[in-house]
């Protein structure tokens, strides 16, 4: 089976900055992804991330909502469906897009830049399957 990535979008994004924010602000870091798979076409899929970036000291929060595209040369199985290239590979082949996007963004917004850094998407399936958890979360809150 080949798997091709077709394209990304983001497809929700809200940035908050400066004193205006109603909201309490903390240094926060969360990215959390899940699979979707199309009923309409056998061998399509995509790959969802959320990702929450924000700064006290910066005083900006970032939400955005990304989605890789991804198509197979043949029709996708629940057996390709629960394997480690769906939960592993496609996150991982679409995460550099998500890194850059959210660095153009703080960058273009003229804040620091947000460099994030690279994940471990075996790891973080693994620490998922040990602790039974509903979402796949990575994040650092202070």
């Amino acid at each position: 089976m080949n798997i091709k990535l077709l394209g990304t979008k983001v497809s929700k994004l809200s940035l908050l900055v400066g004193e205006s924010n109603e909201i309490e602000l903390e240094d926060e870091f969360r990215l959390s992804f899940d699979n979707a798979y199309s009923e309409e076409d056998a061998t399509s899929f995509i790959v969802r991330f959320f990702i929450t970036v924000s700064s006290k000291e910066e005083e900006f929060k970032l939400d955005v909502e990304y989605v890789a595209f991804f198509s197979s040369d043949e029709p996708i199985s629940e057996e390709f469906q629960n394997s480690h290239f769906s939960t592993m590979n496609a996150p991982a082949l679409a995460s550099p897009f998500v890194r850059s996007l959210i660095n153009e963004i703080t960058v273009n917004s003229n804040l620091n830049p947000v460099l994030l850094l690279t994940v471990n998407f075996q790891e973080l399936v693994r620490q998922h399957q040990n602790h039974n958890k509903d979402s796949l979360v990575v994040g650092r809150s202070d």
